[in-house]
C-alpha cells in the first residue's frame, strides 16, 4: 500500500504539472491571439487611413486642375471607387421645392439605377431620414456603420444588401454657410468607417465645398463680364454720347458717340469729372439735384446744356 500511496502521489503531482502546463501554454496562446488581433486592428486602421490620404491627396490634383463643376464632381466620385476601394459613391444637391428632394448630379460605381431608385429627400421624414437627407437638413457627417441592423435605413435596406453595400457616409457640402447638397460614400464592409478616417473624409468633403464655390464664382464672374462686353457693345454703338461713372462722379468710360459729339477723347475723359462739360448755364443747384435722385437710385430726367472741347454749347 506504500508503494502504491507513493505512485498515487506521483501521479497526482504529474497529472497537476500538465495541467499548470496546459494551462500557461492556453494563457501565452490567447495573449499572443490579443496581441495578433490588435496589431491587426491598428494594420486596419492604418490601411483606411492610408486609403483616405491617397483618395485626399488625387481628389486635390483634380480640384487644382478643375474647370468644370459637373466634371470636378465625377471625377471626385471615381477616385473614390478607384482609388479609395469604396463600393460607390454620389453627389446630392438639395432642392428647393416642396418635396425637398435630393438630385443626384454625379456618381461613380454599382450603377446609375441604384441611386436613381434612392428617392432621397432632406426633409425630416421618412425619406428623409436616412444619412444624406440628415447631413443635409443638420449640416453634420452622419454614418450607418451597419446597414443590415440600422433602423433608419429600413427602407433602403434591401436594396443595398443586394448591392453589396454594408456601410455608408454622408458629408454635408456647404455653400453660404449651409449645407446645399451631400457627397455619399458606401463600402462594402460594416464598420468601414473610424474616427480617423471620418475626420479625414470630412476634410475632403470640406475641399470638395470650396471648390465648388470658386468655380461658381469664376462661372458667375465670366457670366457678367460676357453681359458687360454685350451691354458694353450696344452702348458704344449708340448714337448718342453716353458716359459711366462711378459715385463719386468720376467718369469711368465713355462710348464712341461721346468722343465724336464733344471732341473729348477717352483718354481726356476717363478720370475726369463731368464738369470738363460743364458749360455754366445751369447753376449748382440744378446738379446738386441731379446727383441727389440718381444716387437715391430713382431715375432723372432733363436737359444738359453741355460745353464741347472747340467750345461749342449743346
Amino acid at each position: 500500500l506504500a508503494e502504491w500511496r507513493t505512485r498515487a502521489r506521483l501521479i497526482v503531482a504529474a497529472i497537476a504539472a500538465l495541467a499548470l502546463a496546459l494551462t500557461a501554454a492556453a494563457l501565452m496562446i490567447w495573449q499572443q491571439r490579443s496581441k495578433y488581433r490588435a496589431l491587426s486592428r491598428s494594420a486596419e486602421a492604418l490601411r483606411k487611413s492610408n486609403r483616405a490620404y491617397r483618395v485626399i491627396s488625387e481628389c486635390n490634383q483634380v480640384l487644382v486642375r478643375a474647370s468644370e463643376e459637373k466634371q470636378l464632381l465625377h471625377s471626385i466620385c471615381r477616385l473614390l471607387v478607384e482609388h479609395g476601394g469604396y463600393r460607390l459613391a454620389w453627389v446630392g444637391f438639395a432642392e428647393q421645392d416642396e418635396a425637398k428632394s435630393v438630385r443626384p448630379v454625379a456618381q461613380y460605381g454599382l450603377n446609375g439605377e441604384y441611386v436613381d431608385k434612392l428617392q432621397i429627400t432632406w426633409g425630416d421624414t421618412e425619406r428623409g431620414r436616412g444619412p444624406a437627407g440628415t447631413a443635409i437638413r443638420t449640416g453634420q457627417c452622419c454614418v450607418a456603420r451597419n446597414i443590415a441592423a440600422d433602423p433608419a435605413y429600413a427602407r433602403w435596406r434591401e436594396a443595398a444588401v443586394s448591392h453589396g453595400v454594408a456601410s455608408t457616409i454622408a458629408l454635408p457640402l456647404k455653400f453660404d454657410g449651409q449645407a446645399g447638397g451631400a457627397l455619399n460614400i458606401y463600402a462594402s464592409d460594416a464598420e468601414a468607417f473610424d474616427q480617423q478616417e471620418i475626420a479625414l473624409l470630412v476634410e475632403l468633403a470640406d475641399d470638395l465645398s470650396f471648390g465648388i464655390r470658386m468655380l461658381r464664382s469664376d462661372a458667375a464672374r465670366t457670366r457678367a463680364e460676357a453681359q458687360l462686353h454685350l451691354r458694353g457693345a450696344a452702348l458704344d454703338a449708340a448714337a448718342n454720347a453716353i458716359f459711366i461713372t462711378d459715385r463719386e462722379a468720376t467718369i469711368l468710360w465713355v462710348n464712341g458717340a461721346f468722343t465724336r459729339l464733344t471732341g473729348f477723347s477717352s483718354k481726356e475723359a476717363i478720370g475726369q469729372n463731368p464738369r470738363l462739360l460743364k458749360s455754366g448755364v445751369q447753376d449748382s443747384g440744378f446738379y446738386r439735384t441731379m446727383y441727389q435722385t440718381i444716387l437715391a437710385g430713382s431715375v432723372w430726367q432733363g436737359e444738359i446744356i453741355n460745353r464741347y472741347k472747340d467750345g461749342r454749347l449743346g
